[in-house]
């Protein structure tokens, strides 16, 4: 009973934080701008080393939500990274999309200036042979 309950706190808490990433991918990472990708590393890793280091009872409070910034830190990182590109939305789903920062200066197309056609300038051409 103490396996299956571990498992399921497991689960639920792997959900939990998977709903909170992308609430918070929708309405904050994305205006956040940074430099290097790896600052991101870097805090999550460390978030779950200073968890590590002050031995905290794995049910507590505190050892709950320095794993979850931890997590959210290492997902934040992966997806700016674009590991997590491949996922399966539809065309019209625009906001399931999300564009990192980083790769919108990537693939800006250049724009071609086209001429436009001056219609008058064929009239004329036409008046003045005759």
């Amino acid at each position: 009973m103490k396996t299956f309950m571990a498992i399921l706190s497991i689960l639920v808490f792997s959900i939990i934080m998977l709903v909170v990433y992308n609430l918070l991918k929708n309405y904050v990472l994305r205006k956040i701008r940074i430099k290097h990708k790896w600052i991101v590393l870097v805090l999550g890793l460390c978030t779950i080393f200073i968890q590590s280091l002050l031995n905290l009872n794995p049910y507590s409070i505190p050892a709950i939500i320095l794993s979850g910034l931890g997590i959210i830190f290492l997902l934040w990182y992966m997806d700016l990274k674009g590991f997590m590109k491949g996922s399966t939305t539809t065309e019209q789903d625009s906001r399931a999309r999300y564009v990192s920062p980083y790769d919108k200066k990537k693939s800006k197309k250049k724009d071609v200036i086209k001429p436009k056609a001056k219609p008058n300038k064929a009239i004329k051409n036409d008046k003045d042979k005759n």
